[in-house]
């Protein structure tokens, strides 16, 4: 399961349309950082833009000026995923279905959309 974890956060980060939002060129943006909410992503280590993904708990940063991630579903069954997140600081929503053909995960959808 940590390792499917793992590989529907690594496909739903590399996603195209989201990588516009992420600014990677702005120096406080990178490393990543996802808001920890539970023990889903104990134990997970990614990278992005050269820097480890960083899980904070919420009194670790400022929510109201800090960027970070905010999965609000992460839900992984046996072949099938649903994820959405949060990017507030870009205004921004995404959306995921993913599947696993029984080997590797893949993104059936996605849809990020700016409110």
């Amino acid at each position: 399961m940590m390792s499917d974890v793992g590989s529907i956060l690594k496909l739903v980060l590399d996603q195209p349309d989201l990588q516009q939002y992420l600014h990677s060129e702005l120096p406080e943006r990178v490393p990543i950082r996802v808001l920890r909410k539970d023990t889903i992503f104990d134990g997970i280590v990614i990278t992005k833009f050269g820097g480890q993904i960083e899980f904070v708990d919420p009194d670790q940063i400022d929510q109201d000026r800090e960027a970070y991630l905010e999965f609000e579903t992460f839900d992984v069954s046996e072949n099938t995923s649903f994820v959405q997140l949060h990017y507030e600081i870009e205004g921004v929503f995404g959306t995921f279905r993913l599947v696993n053909d029984g080997e590797v995960w893949s993104v059936e959808t996605a849809e990020i959309v700016e409110r």
